[in-house]
């Protein structure tokens, strides 16, 4: 193999590979989830990332066919560098992270771990020593006249279908980000709702305590002059306690009034908050494309988004038992 491609068999190798890394990922996830799983950022079975990451360690490799401790090493660094960005620039434009490492030892950010580096680079060995030969024969042997309009056709096919999984990310992205400020006002509007209760109790509390104190000030002084003058202001008396007596039924209708305006406008804010947290899990925002999407990456995370995206993941999982 001397690797001379033209640009067409170039373009089929990475096409191949495409295929080939769908068919590995697919089988893997699904053997390990015990379910089937389209993998893939692509809805059609092609897996960009293995496509890029192949092309790149056979143009690095092509100096080193000699040396296996070289290409083992040369494709580990080229395919993790590869996963690492690709990873940040995704998470960056559409704010998840369509795999995830977390959970694994021995990782740097989530994007790429020690395991799976290490996978690369014997995965390199495989390809540049063995996987490859049947592919070379395959895009070598066509003619040009063969190869050329499918390779094009497969390549309009593929971009067709990058563009359209493209727009849904961006579009599954917007909804994490209105759902994310819907919950953060509704976080907010709970704190400006226990603020008000709060406020609202002191106030009718101090109010009250106010009004008992004016009352027993009066009725002490009252007291007093009835010490002092006698039977002379029992009838004064009589005629201060009914004013007192009828300023508190004012006092208790003025709170009851003050207490039934707040409650319901307590209660305004409470279905607002209502509101906005149902929107979060709201199915309407879980169309057939954000869907396939997400369940071709079962692994995902949001971490700027992370409560909004599970509820996303949930409302996923309600749907399917129905």
């Amino acid at each position: 193999m001397t690797y001379n491609y033209s640009f067409v068999q170039w373009i089929a190798l990475f096409i191949i590979y495409c295929f080939a890394g769908w068919i590995w990922e697919t089988c893997y996830v699904s053997a390990c989830k015990k379910k089937w799983v389209n993998r893939g950022f692509l809805k059609g079975p092609f897996l960009p990332i293995y496509g890029s990451g192949a092309i790149l360690i056979l143009l690095v490799t092509i100096p080193l066919m000699n040396q296996p401790v070289l290409v083992y090493a040369a494709g580990l660094v080229t395919s993790t560098v590869l996963e690492y960005f690709t990873g940040v620039a995704m998470e960056a434009i559409f704010k998840v992270r369509y795999w995830d490492y977390s959970q694994k030892k021995f990782n740097f950010q989530g994007h790429i771990c020690l395991s799976s580096s290490i996978a690369w680079g014997f995965f390199s060995l495989a390809l540049v020593y063995g996987i490859h030969k049947p592919f070379d024969r395959l895009v070598t042997y066509p003619t040009p006249q063969v190869l050329t309009p499918i390779v094009y056709l497969l390549s309009l096919l593929i971009a067709g279908d990058f563009a359209v999984s493209f727009k849904t990310a961006i579009e599954l992205r917007d909804v994490l980000i209105q759902l994310e400020k819907a919950r953060h006002e509704a976080e907010l509007l709970k704190k400006r709702m226990d603020v008000l209760q709060a406020f609202w109790s002191d106030d009718m509390e101090k109010q009250k305590e106010d009004f008992d104190r004016w009352s027993e000030d009066l009725k002490d002084r009252l007291e007093l002059k009835m010490d002092e003058l006698g039977d002379r202001l029992e009838f004064k008396m009589d005629e201060l306690e009914d004013q007192l007596e009828w300023k508190m039924d004012v006092l208790e209708d003025h709170l009851k009034m003050k207490k039934e305006d707040f409650q319901k406008y307590f209660a305004e804010l409470e279905e607002k908050r209502k509101v906005m947290l149902e929107q979060g899990k709201s199915m309407a925002h879980l169309t057939k494309g954000r869907i396939s999407l997400i369940l071709r990456h079962p692994s995902a995370v949001s971490v700027k988004y992370k409560e909004v995206f599970e509820d996303l993941i949930a409302g996923i999982s309600e749907l399917n038992r129905r």
